[in-house]
């Protein structure tokens, strides 16, 4: 593969086209392919005589099959920069061209699987709004990755209105009222962060305990098999190491308007984030968070993982004190404020357990919502983010002369309810809202629109 740093130039008539390196085809399917060699050797040693030779030399077939299938996938994979678009093209039979201009992309993430790291390989994945799978370029010399990253990260800014000046490194989170630096560096203390992870873990697990005993006594009652305990509990048990992995050795880096984060333990991962790309933030503190009065603030981005709230969640600090995640929250979104009411009493008789916690509110620039009896949800949208707004009554809401307000935002597949207000103000705050996203969606006389992309095209 040709590993010249000369990623595009705009304007150029003829840009040669690339592929990834020659090992990804083995490292895209390591696993698969570590399975189909473990299963034939021990296949091959459970028989003897001409059945194990015979099924040496099939399992073999069947892998050396594996092989060139992944290999042809890989060779008719092509890709290239070239003026303002990424441009891929792909398929053995069925051709696909791929274009994506620097203007859709959402955020650039150079990966590092485990099991690529010996050979110095790294995963360029590109999340573009609108398109619910990344485009990938798998894999790169760790070299090419980090100088596409930065290319593509330089290009892409004078598009979202520059990075601004840049003085030196501010470390930790900003103080409350500080001006804000347009450069400052995040990273929680090593021991803080051990000890809210193992209590993430420990709340985590404390859930799974209803439902293992009743698989348990579900099983002894019926068969007396607990084997398919674990095959229920296991998939949920899970979600701690994912935690986990997303947000060790986390350090989230600001400069301009471009926020940077690193980290990942068995994956770990360099991502680049313009701030205009920012559709909503999520603070979150844990149960077991509270006594030490530590929160998690993380960044809703769209198109990633289909837009479900995990999936589009990326952390950028991890308990830290309400302070620090409210005054990052200020730098990400200019303006912010914590400007919101409670509910009317009456909601306590349609939803008890949510009534003492629940408060939303709308202020100029942005909307805030807080939730969470047990555990602290804090929800930031900023205005001009609004994609649509429902005003939605149940029976129980039209019983009592309630209404909720549901926001559509891009990143988030369900969007975000603003819970039993008053119908009059839910009915005002649907109409604001509604007002903001004509107001949003007609062109300016003096810019008009460009056109949107075409699809893409198959041959």
């Amino acid at each position: 593969m040709n590993e010249s740093h000369d990623l595009g130039r705009p304007g150029a008539d003829e840009v040669p086209w690339r592929r990834t390196h020659p090992l990804s085809p083995l490292v895209r399917r390591a696993w698969v392919l570590g399975l189909l060699l473990v299963g034939t050797l021990a296949s091959s040693l459970g028989e003897r005589g001409t059945s194990r030779l015979y099924l040496a030399v099939v399992e073999l077939v069947v892998v050396g099959g594996f092989l060139l299938v992944a290999y042809l996938r890989w060779f008719f994979v092509t890709w290239r920069i070239v003026d303002s678009r990424v441009e891929l093209r792909s398929g053995v039979f069925g051709r696909l061209s791929t274009v994506v201009e620097f203007s859709r992309i959402q955020t650039i993430d150079v990966v590092r699987p485990v099991h690529a790291r010996p050979w110095g390989l790294c995963e360029v994945r590109l999340r573009v709004l609108g398109v619910p799978r990344p485009l990938d370029l798998a894999y790169l010399k760790a070299s090419v990755a980090a100088h596409l990253h930065t290319s593509l990260a330089d290009l892409q800014t004078p598009l979202n209105g520059g990075a601004g000046s840049t003085p030196p490194d501010s470390k930790g989170a900003i103080p409350h009222g500080v001006p804000t630096p347009s450069s400052l560096r995040i990273q929680v203390p090593m021991a803080r962060f051990v000890s809210a992870a193992g209590l993430v873990a420990l709340s985590q697990f404390s859930q799974l305990v209803l439902p293992a005993v009743f698989i348990v006594v579900a099983t002894r009652w019926f068969d007396g098999r607990q084997g398919n305990v674990f095959v229920l509990v296991a998939p949920l048990a899970v979600q701690p190491i994912k935690w986990l992995n997303q947000r060790a050795n986390l350090v989230v880096e600001r400069e301009g308007s471009t926020w940077t984060t690193r980290g990942g333990w068995a994956r770990s991962y360099h991502q680049s984030l313009p701030g205009e790309k920012i559709q909503s933030l999520i603070l979150r503190q844990h149960v077991l968070w509270r006594p030490f009065g530590w929160w998690s603030l993380d960044v809703v981005v769209a198109g990633l993982e289909g837009g479900s709230t995990k999936g589009s969640a990326r952390p950028i600090l991890v308990a830290g004190s309400w302070d620090e995640a409210w005054a990052i929250a200020e730098v990400m979104i200019p303006g912010a404020t914590l400007d919101y009411d409670a509910v009317p009493r009456r909601v306590v008789w349609k939803s008890p357990l949510r009534f003492v916690a629940l408060r939303s509110g709308i202020t100029p620039t942005c909307i805030v919502q807080r939730s969470g009896r047990v555990g602290r949800t804090v929800w930031v949208i900023p205005r001009s983010k609004v994609q649509s707004a429902t005003l939605v009554r149940g029976p129980w809401q039209r019983r009592w002369s309630l209404g909720s307000v549901r926001i559509g935002v891009a990143g988030l597949s369900r969007g975000v309810l603003l819970r039993d207000r008053d119908i009059a103000e839910a009915q005002r705050w649907w109409e604001l809202l509604a007002r903001d996203v004509a107001h949003s969606s007609t062109p300016s006389p003096r810019e008009p629109t460009p056109p949107e992309d075409p699809p893409a095209d198959e041959g």
